[in-house]
């Protein structure tokens, strides 16, 4: 989620209506904010592509979330060539796709569960045995809660 002022209200309804998730007042504050889905934030895809590329790790009070890539990662963002604006892709699915123009797609995982994802096992197999008839496998973003197992919160691969 993200929070944003009152004069941005108007241009997120009429931008993202599905987005806004509440507006709110509070006592301290003169003006009021909304509340909505950071994915309706193109820095915020912006942020994640950065995660991956740099290989970050961010930690926060109860774990950490880092960036993993695999061999198939550079040769789909070459240096010096940059991606269009990331686009929420709008197919009805369990999960939510960022799309980076015709190259990658970034899909967040919003039903966690403990390990690795198999869609992110399976997809990095069939890119390291260079399998030609699935996308290419090109990182993944994992949550560590504590000394819990990580769980897969994004998958990016190749068109």
């Amino acid at each position: 989620m993200a929070l944003a002022p009152e004069n941005q209200i108007d241009r997120l309804v009429q931008e993202h209506p599905q987005a806004v998730i509440a507006k709110l007042k509070l006592k301290c504050e003169p003006s009021a904010f909304v509340v909505y889905d950071a994915l309706a934030d193109a820095a915020f895809g912006e942020a994640l592509l950065e995660v991956l590329a740099h290989k970050r790790t961010l930690h926060g009070r109860r774990g950490l979330m880092r960036g993993i890539t695999t061999r198939a990662f550079r040769p789909l963002l070459p240096k010096g060539q940059p991606l269009p604006p990331p686009k929420i892709m709008r197919a009805e699915q369990s999960n939510t796709s960022i799309r980076f123009g015709d190259r990658l797609v970034l899909k967040l995982i919003r039903k966690l569960s403990p390990g690795v994802n198999p869609d992110l096992e399976i997809g990095r197999l069939l890119t390291e045995k260079r399998f030609p008839h699935s996308a290419p496998t090109a990182g993944a973003i994992d949550l560590r809660l504590n000394q819990d197992e990580p769980m897969t919160i994004a998958i990016l691969q190749g068109l």
